[in-house]
């Protein structure tokens, strides 16, 4: 048996060679059947990531490729299959969604055990001490979903300390509910449903006082999480705001940071990022009065070169909201954006020429100083978007695909980085590092996972 994983193991490093693309940092190797999710802990020290063959890894968070290696921790579910992994804010436990029996998994980051002696110099690429110690807690939180679970979010209960929340959610069009837990307490608070027909993705803001969800259709509904108090729990939700202004169905939702707060009001309004079917992702203000009826605004719809708008099926900010990562891949669900985007993928040049957009590689987009100033400068150069009527409502910035009547009013991001990711297949989970340095993503099939690094332009405003 031995024999035969090793066989296997040499097979798949031979079949995916790392990428030659001068942004490429490192692979998460470690895994011999396909990973399912990868994701940064919120010290961006450690990365986690689970397969399908029941096992939770733990790995350095390693900044350059000649870094020396330490030895990750695992650990077996035995009979449960984790799809997908959260943090606690604390970065000291993994939540992992498991899709045998229904449940969230615990599984406790204890400090590395003590290595005595062990300080002589080690060759290159050997493995040090290991990360840390997994240990799987005895509790878990059951769920009620009726399939497996497509995204799971964690953040920290503003306000409070150690409290923190997670949201579930099923992305295969089985089960339309989303539920949301206290993450400390192991409790539900509420299962709710949007009634969409299927749903994509999920997330949770900063300080858990929105949760949104993407779904076939072209706009995001919001909800507040409501509490008696700034300190206390959370007791219900309740409708905030629909994010709409997209032509095809929105595939990916996330939020960025709220800011420091002076009273009452943040110095960076919230931000709420959504991609979608029609080639654009959007840059939405959701630091309004909802409760006093203002709606989000619009500030901007962002799309490719105009031959290569396809999808956005993911997107991932940085902690700190000014890194977002994007991918496009794919073609739409929608035949009248069909046919735009292959009409379109006519003037196509270099290795795209005469083939049709499904048999492109999916494209990596890391998009800099995401924020107020960034989209400052670009309204000042004439390029954005920005609702300037101070009347709250959505910005007029069209871009209905490819070819549409108002596609010149769908700008290219100023300074976006696009990196092609030739012969790696459909890309499966993209998360950025808390830092905005690196961008991890997993692959469908793929049993490693590849780290790109953000370059200085992008992270230019990060300082």
């Amino acid at each position: 048996m031995e024999r035969e994983v090793r066989k296997n193991r040499g097979k798949a490093s031979k079949s995916e060679k790392p990428p030659s693309h001068p942004l490429f940092l490192r692979l998460v190797k470690g895994h011999d059947r396909p990973l399912l999710d990868a994701i940064f802990s919120p010290d961006g020290n450690t990365i986690a990531t689970a397969c399908e063959g029941n096992r939770v890894r733990l790995h350095k968070a390693l900044a350059k490729p000649d870094e020396l290696d330490v030895a990750s921790a695992e650990i077996d579910l035995g009979s449960e299959n984790a799809s997908v992994l959260a943090f606690s804010p604390d970065s000291r436990t993994i939540v992992a969604a498991c899709r045998g029996q229904q449940r969230l998994r615990y599984i406790l980051v204890g400090d590395p055990p003590s290595t005595k002696g062990g300080r002589g110099k080690k060759a290159a690429g050997t493995p040090v001490g290991p990360v840390a110690t997994l240990t799987a807690s005895e509790s878990s939180l059951p769920v009620a979903h009726t399939a497996p679970l497509g995204d799971l979010c964690a953040a920290p209960l503003g306000g409070t300390e150690g409290r923190w929340m997670l949201l579930s959610v099923v992305t295969d069009g089985k089960d339309m509910d989303l539920h949301l837990f206290s993450g400390d307490q192991k409790s539900k608070v509420k299962k709710w449903s949007v009634n969409s027909g299927g749903n994509n993705g999920a997330a949770l803001s900063g300080d858990a006082s929105y949760a949104a969800v993407a779904t076939w259709r072209t706009e995001v509904p919001i909800r507040a999480l409501v509490r008696s108090s700034l300190t206390g729990p959370v007791q219900h939700l309740t409708d905030a705001m629909v994010l709409a202004g997209h032509h095809g169905s929105v595939n990916a939702v996330a939020f960025g940071p709220a800011g420091p707060m002076v009273g009452s009001v943040p110095i960076k309004p919230l931000r709420a990022y959504t991609g979608s079917d029609d080639g654009t992702w959007a840059e939405w203000d959701i630091g309004v009065k909802w409760t006093a009826g203002e709606s989000p605004r619009l500030l901007g719809r962002y799309g490719a070169e105009s031959c290569d708008r396809r999808p956005v099926r993911h997107l991932a900010t940085s902690a700190d909201g000014r890194v977002l990562a994007c991918v496009r891949e794919g073609v739409p669900r929608s035949k009248r954006l069909q046919e735009q985007l292959t009409k379109a993928a006519g003037t196509a040049t270099g290795d795209r020429a005469g083939k049709p957009p499904a048999e492109w590689p999916s494209m990596l987009e890391l998009c800099g100083t995401v924020g107020e100033h960034a989209f400052h400068e670009h309204s000042e150069a004439g390029g954005g978007g920005r609702d300037r009527s101070g009347t709250g409502g959505p910005a007029e910035v069209g871009g209905g695909g490819a070819g549409s009547e108002d596609e010149d009013r769908v700008q290219q991001y100023p300074g976006a980085v696009r990196i092609p990711l030739e012969g790696l297949g459909r890309v499966k989970r993209v998360r950025v590092s808390p830092d905005g340095h690196s961008v991890i993503l997993v692959f469908v099939g793929s049993g490693m996972a590849k780290i790109y690094k953000v370059p200085k332009e992008v992270r230019r405003q990060l300082a």
